[in-house]
């Protein structure tokens, strides 16, 4: 199996920009790597505002080819706005990035509070950001049903208890009647003006 720690030290320090992600793509990802594989790295970085508000913008992607430890690296990464136009290109390649299981470098992880960090490790799931995310789940439901924003929330124990850590991630969705998608969003009407 592919170690991504093995070259993220590396990677971060061979970018010119504050990376947001790097991913492993190609043969690696795939699970049929050659002997003599290169590693295909893709990501996402951020360009600094001075940058881009000069004259001359800088180039939005970032290539770099590179050997660590007799194994070539090929590092591709764009900037976050190039990447999102990508990313809404109809090719699954971006999507695929976002997606790797084999994930070299995650600014968020990195650089996150360390009480966060906790929370995930204790619980399995960062409990407070699982709670905003519900809550503003639940609040978008009840604008689009109910037009109406229910700021105190009437779901405000079951919403302590996510944040306490008290459900799994896995129980959270069957216990409060949560799933990915509605199954149709047609009889919902939209917002009064």
């Amino acid at each position: 199996m592919f170690d991504g720690n093995r070259f993220q030290g590396h990677v971060v320090g061979a970018t010119p920009h504050p990376l947001l992600f790097i991913s492993v793509s190609g043969a690696h990802l795939y699970g049929f790597p050659s002997p003599d594989s290169d590693v295909d790295l893709r990501g996402c970085h951020v360009l600094p505002t001075r940058a881009l508000l000069g004259l001359h913008p800088p180039k939005p992607t970032f290539n770099r080819t590179w050997a660590v430890d007799g194994v070539e690296i090929d590092l591709v990464s764009h900037d976050l706005v190039k990447y999102v136009v990508l990313l809404l290109q109809p090719h699954g390649n971006y999507l695929e990035q976002l997606f790797s299981p084999l994930v070299v470098y995650q600014s968020w992880r990195a650089n996150r509070h360390p009480e966060r960090a906790a929370l995930e490790a204790l619980h399995g799931y960062d409990t407070k950001h699982a709670a905003h995310l519900l809550r503003l789940y639940r609040m978008g439901i009840e604008i689009l049903s109910d037009q109406v924003v229910r700021v105190r929330r009437p779901d405000a124990a079951w919403l302590r208890e996510v944040l306490g850590g008290h459900l799994s991630g896995r129980a959270i969705p069957a216990a409060h009647g949560i799933c990915p998608f509605h199954s149709s969003i047609e009889h919902l009407a939209p917002p009064r003006s």
